[in-house]
């Protein structure tokens, strides 16, 4: 059993008001939770194929009435980078960045903004592409997707203060037991 996280975020709604709040300040901010040590911290621990298994094995418990089904979306989503590939992916977790802010799945994008940090884009970025999503998709779908962001890299952080162990089992888990728990 592992241990479970809480990580409390604290929303100032007066500053959300004030005519100097800004979206892209609010992005800006997600870059100052992780230092760049604790990014490579999580890169350095980071191994695609183990991420792969427990997130189809997680996925497939969720769909067990629809194993083929299951196990043909298991061999597009776990396919290693190739060349003959459009998509590397990296770039396949910032489209699924995408629609899992405009769907409003806070804990399966907690999930995929980790996947993101592991492939090397800074939670910076991760905030653009939820701003975008929030213009063209609905700005509750990008404040949601901030306070699912500011949520999970803090838990990052909070796991690579406390020296947790930073492998894509124990990261995936921690994460799902922050936002199931």
């Amino acid at each position: 059993m592992t241990d479970q996280i809480k990580v409390e975020v604290h929303v100032d709604l007066e500053a959300l008001q004030d005519s100097r709040f800004t979206a892209s300040s609010k992005v800006q901010q997600l870059g100052d939770i992780l230092s760049p040590e604790d990014v490579d911290a999580l890169i350095a621990n980071f191994d695609q194929k183990e991420a792969d298994q427990v997130l189809m094995a997680g996925f497939g418990s969720q769909y067990a009435a629809s194993g083929p089904y299951v196990e043909g979306i298991a061999k597009v989503v776990t396919r290693q980078d190739d060349p003959e590939l459009p998509l590397t992916r990296a770039e396949q977790e910032l489209i699924i960045i995408t629609l899992l802010t405009s769907q409003r799945l806070p804990m399966e994008l907690s999930l995929h903004i980790y996947l993101g940090i592991a492939h090397g884009y800074s939670a910076e970025m991760i905030g653009e592409v939820m701003m975008f999503t929030g213009i063209y998709g609905g700005i509750s779908s990008f404040a949601e997707g901030l306070f699912t962001a500011e949520k999970t890299l803090l838990a990052l952080k909070a796991m690579v203060d406390e020296n947790k162990p930073l492998d894509p089992a124990t990261v995936l888990t921690g994460l799902i037991g922050l936002f199931n728990g």
